[in-house]
């Protein structure tokens, strides 16, 4: 099975715009709609965060690239 790319902006700006062509949807079903909706747009906001660009610091960032340091790194710097 190969994977599809798509753009999830375009994607919840076309159901948004089907959402609002609809009329005979039910507005309890409309609102759970647009509850995921909203969900899926701030899960989509929270995957381009990082450290330099949340206020997270480097420490408590869970995603940040750890680096290891050797021996031989700790003599270098302490010269």
């Amino acid at each position: 099975m190969a994977k599809q790319i798509f753009d999830v902006q375009e994607t919840i700006d076309e159901v948004e715009r089907l959402l609002k062509a609809d009329k005979a949807l039910l507005p309890g079903l409309m609102a759970a709609i647009k509850m995921l909706i909203m969900v899926v747009k701030m899960l989509t906001n929270k995957i381009g965060l990082n450290s330099s660009n949340s206020s997270k610091p480097p420490s408590s960032d869970q995603n940040r690239e750890k680096k290891l340091r050797t021996k031989s790194d700790k003599a270098a710097i302490s010269g």
